[in-house]
């Protein structure tokens, strides 16, 4: 089965076109991908289990080395959660070039979807920003808070459109 549709959006600007082997419909999108429909579904769920679990490990260590680095910033500093904020604008950027390689054709659906659901998915962590984020503000640091949230989504969305930019530019035919 091949796929009639490939829809490639970021900021509500959609790219639709190409085909994709062994998949009915996939979407790629800034913060990821989903793969959905019918297709050689468990080759396709093992890749996405082996990189999203290459994602986990490599967000733990890269969290790990991050917070490690940070010891000796002040104690306002160090509440920072400098590690989350490192995986998920590297994960951002990578997000951004895998869908801009994919757009321009540099890059199969297929693999895009394996990088930026399994591998990018598992890397960044969401779920752990906002903990941190609430955690900040109930033990009285609203504004660090704010700073936090507000400051990680502008960095963040501005490593994706960077990312789109250079994953476009590089991937070109």
């Amino acid at each position: 089965m091949t796929a009639s549709v490939l829809g490639v959006s970021f900021l509500g600007v959609s790219l639709m076109g190409a085909s994709v082997p062994g998949v009915s419909l996939l979407e790629v999108s800034l913060l990821g991908a989903s793969v959905l429909g019918t297709a050689p579904l468990w080759g396709s769920v093992l890749a996405l289990a082996v990189a999203g679990g290459a994602g986990a490990v490599a967000r733990y260590l890269v969290d790990l080395w991050i917070q490690g680095r940070v010891g000796s910033f002040s104690p306002e500093a160090r509440a920072v959660p400098w590690g989350t904020a490192g995986v998920n604008l590297v994960g951002a950027f990578l997000a951004g070039v895998a869908a801009g390689a994919v757009a321009v054709g540099g890059l199969s659906a297929s693999l895009g979807a394996i990088a930026g659901v399994g591998f990018l998915g598992a890397f960044t962590t969401f779920s752990t920003w906002m903990v941190q984020v609430v955690d900040l503000a109930e033990g009285g640091r609203r504004r660090l808070a704010a700073g936090v949230l507000m400051g990680l989504l502008a960095l963040g969305i501005g490593a994706a459109v960077l990312g789109l930019w250079i994953g476009a530019s590089l991937f070109a035919p």
